[in-house]
């Protein structure tokens, strides 16, 4: 429970008087700190005031008390800081000394842990619950969502209004304390993540532009042991236009956790009695090559067993356990489409003791001798896993009526084409991965033209001309939720449509209809000799709506 009551009727108190008397209660605090515990009831009672303090000033005047950092201190000095003084005393009451009051010690840290965390998330929702009245928001108690932004504010924090700054960083405070009550104060056995999840989530969405929301939910990810949403995650965060850096070190440590996971299998399986845990493995295990390691050997010869194996699961997989789900494969895509923005831009993503030398002439100092050797080769390699993960997609999307793994496809094309680094590197390297890209040209005029059977030429001309595509369309759309704001992906609305959401599609067909047109807009632009990076790969016939190869082509004069 709260221990004191909500500020009220006091903010016409200006703000410079409230700032100051929170400045002498952060001094007082930190004085009675130096020689009393955090038990103390001096210490609380200085704390529960400034507290109060600082809630009265976000609620004063948000935009000075951001330009004053107020929700930072709050969080820091009133929560965070205590949060850290209980985890170091619970650490040392579990470090094993001989005491014989320890476990009963324990137990009343425990529970005042958990209470102190339990009045700490009231205090966080009153508080987001009092911005939103503010703010003129109307909302039934406890729903904590606030109406979307428009994407030029959703992607820039500094263009955001101020409630939503501090929201968003409210709901991340949230998550924290409801992933630090599940972490130190609920009994051995299976955890319930679920409420930090959400809180993070909720999070992602309100500013999707930012890495730090998918840094925490990677987090809950290593606690349940789940490497490649782990991996996932830490992609995201470090994909977004605001990323978070932490991420860096955190994906090194995952990637060369799983490397040392792998060594220590003491037998090596055929990709053919691989099971999906080892095909996760082996595709994570492939950017630890592609990011951290650079060994030209390794990855030839781990890429052609993660694809022999992928093929296995995607085209003659019986057993459920080896089927590649549809989320699995989005995601596997999305490490693929990180790998590759690195090798095209090492110094923004890459750490410097792992990143190839920049210039393309110039041998990378790295004591593996088997090593890419520069970012050309680095590139082609990355390449390579584009290729031959597009070419398996599509020939697998080609190959029934019910277009699996449209998605995924559609997602890693439209990544190709928003990138126009990706499709220079295509043209500039092309000799060096011809026999893949051959491929994966060949593969994706056989998608267009079972498209245009399955969907409708007509009507994939249609709605890629109407921008019904969910790179400007269906709010909905699992994937453009899921990604948006990755690699910036998705960060545009419809043309001629308002914000308030007028094209929204919700039903399968809608969404296999969106994904279908991107994958003909791409083919449309590498088929249109005015604009396409690769002229000479596809043409489109007008009159009959349909896609040949470009030697079978008959262009006129």
């Amino acid at each position: 429970m709260r221990i004191a009551s909500r500020p009220n009727g006091d903010h016409k108190v200006p703000f410079a008087t409230l700032y100051s008397g929170a400045q002498q209660l952060e001094n007082e605090l930190k004085e009675l700190l130096r020689t009393k515990s955090v038990f103390d009831k001096d210490v609380q009672r200085v704390r529960s005031r400034l507290r109060d303090t600082y809630e009265k000033l976000l609620c004063s005047d948000l935009h000075a008390a951001i330009a004053k950092d107020v929700e930072q201190s709050l969080w820091k000095v009133i929560f965070y800081r205590k949060i850290e003084d209980l985890r170091k005393k619970m650490r040392k009451l579990g470090s094993g000394l001989k005491d014989p009051n320890a476990e009963e010690s324990m137990k009343k840290l425990v529970t005042a842990f958990k209470q102190f965390i339990v009045d700490a998330k009231v205090f966080y929702k009153e508080l987001l619950f009092k911005l939103q009245s503010d703010a003129g928001f109307r909302r039934a108690h406890g729903d904590l969502t606030l109406p979307s932004l428009p994407l030029e504010q959703a992607f820039l924090l500094e263009a955001a209004p101020p409630l939503y700054s501090v929201y968003y960083r409210c709901l991340i405070y949230l998550g924290d304390l409801a992933r630090y009550e599940v972490l130190h104060c609920h009994e051995a056995g299976a955890k319930d993540w679920s409420e930090s999840d959400h809180f993070y989530r909720q999070a992602s969405v309100l500013l999707p532009a930012y890495g730090n929301p998918h840094n925490q939910l990677a987090v809950l990810s290593t606690y349940q042991g789940d490497d490649l949403e782990a991996c996932y995650r830490y992609c995201r965060s470090l994909g977004a236009r605001h990323p978070f850096v932490t991420s860096k070190e955190n994906l090194h440590m995952l990637l060369e956790k799983n490397r040392q996971k792998l060594l220590n299998v003491s037998a090596v399986l055929s990709p053919s009695r691989w099971s999906m845990d080892d095909l996760v493995k082996q595709f994570i295990l492939l950017q630890y090559i592609l990011i951290e390691d650079h060994d030209a050997h390794a990855f030839r010869s781990t890429l052609n067993q993660v694809m022999e194996g992928l093929t296995r699961s995607l085209e003659q997989a019986v057993d459920p356990l080896c089927v590649v789900s549809e989320s699995v494969m989005l995601k596997f895509v999305s490490l693929a489409m990180y790998s590759m923005t690195v090798a095209l831009s090492p110094s923004s993503l890459s750490s410097a003791s792992s990143s190839p030398a920049t210039d393309s002439n110039t041998t990378v100092a790295n004591s593996n001798t088997n090593g890419f050797g520069n970012t050309e080769s680095w590139q082609c390699s990355a390449l390579t896993l584009l290729c031959r993960l597009l070419t398996l997609l599509m020939s697998r999307c080609a190959s029934s009526a019910s277009l699996p793994y449209l998605a995924a496809t559609s997602v890693l094309l439209m990544y190709t084409v928003e990138h126009s680094q990706v499709l220079a590197a295509l043209c500039r390297l092309n000799g060096a991965v011809q026999h893949e890209s051959t491929q994966m040209w060949l593969s994706l005029l056989h998608l267009l033209r079972h498209l245009g059977s399955c969907v409708g030429a007509s009507r994939l001309e249609k709605a890629q001309k109407a921008d019904l595509i969910p790179q400007v369309g269906s709010s909905d759309l699992p994937e453009k939720m899921e990604l948006r704001g990755y690699f910036n992906l998705f960060m545009t609305e419809p043309a001629g449509h308002a914000h308030s959401g007028a094209l929204v599609s919700s039903t399968d067909s809608d969404h296999r209809l969106m994904r279908a047109a991107v994958i003909w807009r791409f083919g449309r632009f590498i088929a249109d000799p005015a604009v396409t990076p690769l002229p000479g790969v596809l043409h489109f016939d007008v009159s009959s709506l349909t896609f040949v190869s470009y030697e079978q082509a008959v262009i006129p004069d």
